[in-house]
């Protein structure tokens, strides 16, 4: 899933927090010459083929790839034929900074907008005390305070994040109580890149709930191109940008995921899109029509009275043909419904040429429902290689099931419990029959599989028996070839092969015959 597909809203983007390219230097393909030759184009190739989101490309005090990765990176996306690798990729500038604090040096990562460039990085360094040794990481170090670094970051609108915290060259490396120190830079920061997530979990309780507040993100520290995307975080976000991914940390319980498996789930059925056209103070511009895009998680139209709140939800009523039933669960809502379709000459909405189109998606195909004022019966179309093709709407309430509630629908519904009743049951058995249908698949499956299972574990009883049988006929082979008849048999064989290869009798005594 991308950031600019057909869904708003947030999505969780797999992200390495922590990479490195030829411009460190120092330490890039540690002792593999070949990396050094690692061409921008190869280095995205490896980063997409992790099926990464984004990435943060963090140098050793420099940021003099990042203009190049992101120059390549939009040549990709505008390549007509793109590899077969290729996917949406959002590039976070930044550097690694090393920090001589108190006789020792820490890493620190540093993260701006993916809208910054190779100027901005090094700016922002010259500001952190770099201004020399960029790409070095042995050698160059800042002798400002980490506090000093970190609001130098925050001042450039970026992120400061400490590297490894809790390995080598990590802040919290080797230490197990809260210092006044530690206390006052762990007390701005949002996150921390950990090698172990749960190293402190046994720490002292001070220590421990000033990292708690900490948001957890993995970095593959790649120092070499197959090794970037090895670690990641996911984090959800609406848009690849500093500010969404500053939210993210902040929000790290419900906004950041340490797994391998991606959290992104859809429901079987949801809304992606919908269209209205030529209704009264609605799309009436031809090649504007009203557009609502839908996430596939959860929506909310906000508006003051008269804003359109019920036109949407009106529309997706109709459109769906999910409006037949209301005059037995809400006959005032089917009285309200049936003057909002009335033409525009009798007080509602609709014109002669008024058009519904809903975009939805059910189990992993996309169609298309229409519906026209003019009298034409609802269409239904699948789409299939990229064209809208017909489908059969006999049982279309049936295939979409979805349930549609105003404001004025439910306050009415809470004053009869046994209709509200009504409507849950039918959710549920709903849910009954999908949840049996997947249950006898996966039987029917398991059944299978155990079958299987018990004729292959029949075969591999009898094993040891073939293998003994094997032994014998090797063994007899053996003797009968050290006894000679081995070569008797093999001359046997050779003449067969040359009498075969001779014409048979009758050919001889035709000659024969012809002869005399």
């Amino acid at each position: 899933m991308s950031w600019d597909d057909d869904s708003p809203g947030s999505r969780w983007l797999k992200f390495d927090f922590h990479t490195h390219t030829p411009a460190s230097e120092g330490d890039y393909g540690r002792g593999d010459s070949s990396c050094k030759e690692t061409t921008p184009e190869k280095w995205l190739e490896h980063a997409m083929r992790s099926n990464l989101d984004c990435v943060a490309v963090t140098d050793h005090h420099s940021g003099d790839w990042v203009d190049k990765l992101k120059e390549e990176n939009s040549k990709l996306k505008c390549r007509d034929e793109k590899p077969e690798w290729y996917r949406e990729l959002a590039i976070y500038p930044g550097f690694e900074i090393t920090i001589s604090e108190s006789k020792k040096s820490v890493h620190l990562l540093a993260l701006f907008d993916p809208s910054r460039g190779s100027s901005d990085v090094s700016r922002a360094l010259g500001a952190c005390g770099v201004t020399s040794g960029h790409g070095d990481a042995q050698d160059t170090y800042t002798n400002k305070s980490v506090i000093d670094v970190i609001k130098a970051i925050k001042s450039f609108d970026g992120i400061a994040i400490p590297a490894h915290i809790d390995a080598e060259n990590g802040l919290l490396n080797g230490v197990t109580t809260l210092t006044p120190g530690a206390k006052e830079w762990l007390g701005i920061l949002s996150a921390a890149e950990f090698c172990d997530p749960n190293k402190f979990d046994n720490a002292d309780s001070n220590l421990k709930n000033a990292i708690e507040r900490l948001a957890k993100v993995g970095g593959s520290d790649a120092h070499k191109p197959d090794g970037i995307g090895r670690y990641f975080s996911w984090v959800k976000m609406g848009q690849p940008t500093i500010d969404c991914l500053e939210i993210a940390l902040q929000d790290h319980e419900y906004s950041i995921k340490n797994q391998d498996e991606d959290p992104n789930t859809l429901p079987s059925v949801y809304l992606s899109r919908l269209e209205i056209k030529k209704m009264r103070h609605c799309g009436q511009v031809d090649q504007y029509p009203f557009v609502a895009r839908f996430s596939t998680q959860f929506n909310s139209i906000i508006g003051g009275r008269g804003a359109g709140k019920s036109t949407v939800l009106e529309s997706i009523r109709i459109v769906s043909n999910h409006h037949q039933n209301l005059e037995k669960e809400a006959p005032r809502i089917k009285d309200e419904l049936d003057k909002f379709m009335k033409p525009v000459h009798q007080g509602g909405v609709m014109q002669d040429d008024t058009e519904l189109l809903l975009y939805l998606n059910r189990s992993g195909i996309d169609y298309r429902l229409q519906w026209k004022h003019s009298g034409e019966d609802w269409v239904l179309q699948e789409k299939v290689d990229k064209e809208w093709i017909q489908a059969d709407t006999s049982n279309l309430r049936e295939r979409f099931q979805i349930s549609v509630f105003s404001q004025r629908q439910i306050h009415e519904l809470a004053s009869n419990t046994q209709g509200l009743l009504e409507i849950i049951d039918r959710s549920l058995d709903a849910d009954v029959t999908e949840w049996q249908s997947r249950w006898k698949i996966a039987k029917s499956q398991f059944l299978q599989l155990r079958e299987s299972q018990r004729s292959l574990s029949s075969r591999l009883g009898e094993e040891p028996q073939i293998r003994e049988r094997l032994r014998d006929i090797e063994n007899d082979l053996k003797q009968y070839q050290d006894k000679g008849h081995g070569e008797v048999l093999k001359q046997y064989q050779t003449r067969n092969l040359q009498k075969n290869g001779l014409p048979k009798d009758e050919a001889f005594a035709k000659i024969s015959s012809a002869i005399r």
